[in-house]
């Protein structure tokens, strides 16, 4: 195992020379093109240059790993009846987790998980959390269960239009109604925003799970913005064009001022899959999201993932995003909100142990205030394009640990997050990814 560390300078807007900040999309080819711009432009400086010692995170905390998209048998009607949350605490505790949350569909088909075949007599009758007091149950000291729920309104077959898949994580165990009943038919009438609407008034965390795809019925409708985050990669068929999709959307939420979060889950419905699964059935635990809290409580974790302080990575490791002052002091990592004056370096660390033998590539976007055209409908099309700057990119060989250190000047305004992507074209069954929630700078 080889261990990297770099430092890259004069890689932000000012007190660099025009071609070390490229405005692009996110294809590879603009990528490529703009790291071979910032190496030129900063090989005067990196010999004159060293980072300070960069101090310890000042937030009280460590990193709890779990997977927040699960599905159970006997709740959901499409896990093969394996995956019990017996099953799926043992599984999850060997893959390392710290907790899990199962969010089986909104029991459109009544309480039969048997058939996928639907009854208008059992329509939004319930039961949507029917592990309740099992997940209660599987819970103790070192592995935290909680029974959510993904509420399912889909379209009438007719016209391909979407609905969207909204993730409910109760925020409140104490005070939630377990025995809540959600709306999501008949086909075609309930839309996202009724589904998130509902979500709401129920008390969860409200997520919009893939939200471009891969199918029509599955993807969102943008009928509303009022999420907590949006899952940026699922599982199901490794990274692929549609997590591509969606981190667009994330970046274009961001540039149009919404508060918004990332998140992963791995979309499994069949515990006993082994990486790297295939395209229908992703292992449990890949992606891994990563919360920042004291503690293995909940109401900590909700509150880790309001703050925006979640990573996600796929191989087990820590991608960690962070920003210091110029004599190293720690300032925030994703999710805070910093002084445009008091930043002066990113540090980014990970690995890309096990992901495969190909390269990955580590960038590190600006994303300015109004750089997004939001062209999002409930039309399966192409997903906005934000206008991004590429502040820093640096490719990672395989089987390698790495800690890298940029100077940065930053943009009041502006948002910035570093991701860990596979080299080249986006296809499927592609692992080896980082991201990290946004930095924003006031």
């Amino acid at each position: 195992m080889r261990i990297q560390s770099v430092l890259l300078m004069c890689l932000a807007l000012t007190g660099c020379s025009e071609s070390s900040s490229t405005r692009a999309g996110l294809d590879a080819s603009t990528l490529d093109a703009a790291a071979d711009l910032l190496s030129d432009a900063g090989n005067d400086s990196q010999a004159n240059l060293e980072p300070p010692l960069f101090g310890e995170r000042t937030l009280p905390g460590r990193w709890w790993v779990g997977d927040l998209h699960v599905h159970a048998s006997g709740a959901s009607n499409d896990t093969g009846g394996e995956s019990t949350p017996e099953a799926l605490k043992a599984r999850a505790l060997e893959q390392g987790l710290d907790f899990l949350v199962l969010t089986d569909h909104s029991n459109s088909t009544g309480s039969d998980p048997s058939t996928t075949e639907e009854d208008p007599l059992l329509f939004n009758l319930g039961p949507e959390f029917p592990f309740w007091g099992k997940a209660a149950q599987l819970s103790d000291a070192q592995f935290l269960m909680i029974d959510g729920n993904e509420m399912s309104p889909t379209d009438d077959g007719l016209g391909y239009k979407s609905r969207g898949h909204i993730g409910c994580y109760p925020r409140n165990l104490q005070t939630f109604d377990p025995d809540v009943a959600f709306i999501d038919r008949p086909r075609g009438v309930v839309s996202g925003a009724d589904t998130i609407e509902q979500a709401r008034a129920a008390g969860c965390y409200v997520t919009v799970n893939h939200p471009m795809g891969p199918t029509s019925w599955v993807a969102f409708d943008w009928s509303s913005r009022d999420y907590d985050a949006l899952e940026v990669y699922n599982g199901g068929a490794g990274w692929d064009f549609y997590d591509d999709q969606s981190l667009k959307a994330y970046m274009c939420d961001l540039a149009l001022g919404k508060d918004v979060k990332l998140v992963a889950g791995s979309d499994n419905h069949r515990v006993a899959i082994d990486y790297p699964g295939s395209v229908t059935n992703p292992p449990l635990g890949y992606p891994q999201v990563r919360v920042w809290a004291e503690n293995l409580e909940w109401q900590e974790l909700i509150a880790g993932m309001d703050a925006g302080h979640v990573s996600v990575s796929d191989n087990h490791v820590a991608f960690e995003f962070d920003v210091y002052s110029s004599t190293g002091a720690w300032l925030g990592f994703g999710g805070d909100t910093i002084d445009v004056n008091s930043a002066a370096w990113f540090r980014v660390r990970g690995s890309t142990q096990g992901a495969g033998a190909k390269p990955r590539v580590l960038t590190i976007f600006e994303v300015p205030a109004g750089s997004c055209d939001d062209t999002r409908s409930a039309e399966i099309g192409p997903a906005p394009e934000p206008r991004v700057i590429v502040v820093a990119q640096k490719t990672v060989d395989a089987d390698n640990d790495f800690d890298f250190a940029f100077g940065v000047t930053l943009n009041a305004g502006s948002a910035y997050l570093a991701t860990l992507l596979p080299e080249g074209d986006r296809g499927s069954m592609r692992f080896g990814v980082g991201l990290s929630n946004a930095i924003r700078v006031r």
